[in-house]
């Protein structure tokens, strides 16, 4: 915003702005209000936080945050409009914006006043109401004070819409990258590269038979048909060993600073990556028994507890850590399986319906180290397991492109309105009160007149108070 204001404009305070009706506030614990439940909204430092069975104000008030951790983060406005009957507890301020000032645009105002000077506190960050009548606010001429309005609400509309279409862009993206997941797993990615290497292909039953490993007929799982070189396997049949499938650390006491990296649920996202920034780490001797977790690169992870279903490979510098009890480690039979190609097996869309706890016939959400052992998985000859994991890779980097230009547009677009918004309070949003009466060759009653105009009225209100007050007091004393 800039310091220079437009021409009939001037700089006020709040307090001369609006009544404070703070004094009015009654809170009301959580617990009486439970048998006071009514059509009345209770209002909070963020909004309506539940009804109750009165009211405390009746008509337009403008309700501004008094304490809290948004005052800082404003994921959520601070200031917000409310009008008819209702309550506010003592964790919103209460003002009546006095006649010519717009109580919009002091709420547009308010939110994109950046109160990092004001707010006391830090564990609770407080607005007093000292604090808050102190605000200087930049107050255009009444006419303009609308226009501005009307021209924020215009735009922060086309914002939201924008926002909203690329919510649904995101939700497009994520669905067709579980689409290219279940093309993966099903041989419909390389339909036509089985069609070019139909006499290059490996012998499946031959190889499964040099393996040693058994043929299902069909799978408990709910796939599409698949092409007749591919085959059903048991996960137990494509570990490396009878030990290499287990679960982590069970409990990792506290943890320390320098030890052993621990993967948690957490720490493995949706998209087959192994995310570092919050890894915590256990001592060394807690580590210790857990030898068969002990991470190798190619290992595969699988979450079997809480957010199950979530798998990952485990790269080369990730060797030496460990994972805690939500988190299997597989350690496969690369001859015949690929770790990479695993891992999109176990996040394909088919595989996600076997996680769910009503497939699996319990109540609760986790996989039993029983239960996946016995989980047949489609296997395709190795040479087209390498064609897949290449098309995939193909795909996912043209797809997080496209991801990351829509996640650049989404921050652009949280980042408009507080920019729509000093446009607006610095004058460049629409043309000023002075400007417009030049070209209309007309008169206009600037701010400061404005503000005389209020502090007049307010002047003539209060004496009228004192008045009654006064007259009040004069009939008690002479009554008998």
């Amino acid at each position: 915003m800039s310091d220079e204001l437009p021409e009939g404009w001037v700089d006020a305070p709040l307090s001369t702005l609006a009544a404070n009706h703070d004094g009015r506030r009654v809170p009301v614990k959580a617990s009486d209000r439970l048998a006071r439940q009514g059509a009345f909204s209770y209002y909070g430092a963020s909004g309506v936080i539940d009804t109750i069975d009165g009211y405390l104000f009746d008509g337009p008030f403008l309700l501004v945050a008094e304490d809290g951790a948004n005052l800082l983060s404003r994921s959520t406005p601070i200031a917000f409009r409310a009008d008819g009957k209702f309550w506010v507890n003592n964790h919103a301020h209460v003002v009546e914006p006095h006649r010519g000032i717009d109580s919009r645009y002091l709420e547009y105002f308010l939110n994109s006043f950046d109160l990092q000077h004001v707010v006391t506190g830090t564990a609770q960050p407080k607005l007093t109401q000292a604090a808050l009548s102190a605000i200087t606010v930049p107050v255009a001429p009444e006419h303009e004070q609308r226009r501005i309005v009307a021209k924020v609400e215009e735009l922060l509309a086309e914002v939201n819409r924008a926002k909203a279409r690329l919510t649904k862009v995101q939700t497009i993206l994520k669905r067709f990258r579980q689409s290219v997941l279940a093309a993966a797993c099903s041989g419909e990615l390389t339909r036509e590269w089985r069609t070019r290497n139909e006499g290059t292909m490996c012998d499946p039953v031959l190889a499964a038979t040099i393996a040693g490993l058994p043929i299902s007929p069909e799978s408990s799982t709910p796939w599409p048909e698949l092409p007749d070189s591919w085959l059903w396997v048991p996960i137990e049949k494509l570990l490396r060993d009878e030990s290499a499938l287990s679960y982590g650390i069970l409990k990792p006491g506290d943890f320390v600073r320098a030890g052993v990296p621990m993967v948690r649920v957490m720490d493995i996202d949706d998209d087959g990556g192994i995310l570092r920034d919050q890894v915590l780490h256990v001592a060394p001797q807690v580590a210790a028994p857990f030898v068969r977790t002990k991470l190798q690169p190619g290992d595969v992870l699988i979450t079997v507890m809480a957010t199950v279903g979530r798998a990952a490979v485990v790269p080369d510098d990730l060797r030496g850590w460990n994972v805690n009890r939500a988190v299997a480690v597989l350690r496969l039979n690369r001859a015949f399986v690929r770790p990479d190609y695993m891992s999109l097996v176990l996040r394909s869309p088919y595989f996600r319906e076997v996680f769910d706890a009503g497939k699996l016939g319990t109540a609760q959400a986790r996989i039993n180290i029983g239960d996946l052992r016995g989980f047949t998985v489609p296997i395709p000859p190795p040479n087209e397991q390498q064609a897949i994991l290449a098309a995939y890779a193909s795909i996912r980097e043209n797809l997080g492109e496209t991801e990351r230009r829509v996640a650049s547009a989404t921050r652009r677009a949280d980042n408009l309105p507080q920019a729509i918004l000093l446009r607006a309070f610095s004058g460049d949003l629409v043309p000023t009160e002075a400007e417009l009466a030049r070209l209309e060759g007309r008169d206009y009653e600037p701010a400061s007149l404005l503000l005389e105009r209020v502090k007049g009225e307010t002047a003539a209100r209060m004496a009228r108070k004192t008045e009654v007050r006064s007259k009040k007091r004069k009939r008690i004393a002479e009554a008998p």
